[in-house]
């Protein structure tokens, strides 16, 4: 069971984290692979899970052998994944329940992603109350702020710096082992929260907790509540 109260703020991950959208993604590549008559499954997204679009073209080169114009077929995903967002992302499940338990305990909230600062701008555009809710977060790191990205602790630094805090006094929500591996090298502490793929070992023994959904964090909160009563 975790003291939330303990921190003196809080860091979210966005895609998988807070965002369903490894789904989303997971059924673009899928989708367009079926338009180059190229076969691809879920279990061919794995390695993409956690990482940005630009370090999935190697990984995907590979995959459809290295004579594949690779190309024309990352713009159509491109499209197609713009065509998507622009329906909405969901939320995780219950995020937003989790969510108000956080900023009931008035302490500040970021955002640290791998995704581009039109990425964030995109994905809770679209979203239920979107230009409001994104003002819930500060500061807002994005790959546009970084020289290095996820599994780098370079981002939860900044986030870290720009609130005037150690990484010890600072909580991270992850989905990814990349993710939870740049929190941990930073030194934060760190809830893994399972979405795609299972945390590994290594990482999750390093971890406070890791949780298969929000649900499990709202009832250890609950537990924790009537403990304290």
């Amino acid at each position: 069971m975790v003291e939330l109260q303990q921190f003196d703020a809080f860091l979210f991950d966005m895609d998988g984290t807070i965002f369903d959208s490894e789904n989303l993604y997971c059924q673009v590549w899928i989708e367009t692979a079926n338009e180059f008559n190229i076969p691809f499954t879920k279990q061919m997204y794995r390695p993409f899970i956690g990482i940005p679009t630009k370090k999935c073209i190697p990984i995907a080169q590979k995959m459809f052998g290295k004579h594949f114009a690779i190309a024309p077929f990352i713009q159509r995903f491109t499209e197609k994944l713009q065509a998507e967002k622009q329906k909405g992302v969901p939320f995780r499940d219950r995020f937003n329940d989790f969510f108000k338990i956080i900023q009931q305990l008035n302490k500040p909230i970021g955002l640290v992603t791998s995704s581009a600062d039109e990425g964030v701008r995109s994905n809770f555009s679209h979203c239920l109350n979107g230009s409001s809710f994104i003002k819930q977060f500060s500061p807002i790191v994005s790959r546009d702020k970084v020289s290095q990205l996820k599994p780098d602790p370079e981002s939860y630094l900044i986030a870290c710096q720009k609130l005037k805090l150690t990484p010890q006094q600072v909580l991270v929500f992850e989905d990814s082992n990349t993710g939870l591996t740049a929190a941990l090298r930073a030194g934060c502490a760190t809830i893994g929260i399972r979405d795609q793929i299972d945390i590994h070992s290594d990482v999750a023994k390093q971890c406070l907790t890791v949780v298969n959904s929000y649900d499990e964090l709202i009832e250890q909160c609950k537990e924790y509540n009537k403990e304290q009563q």
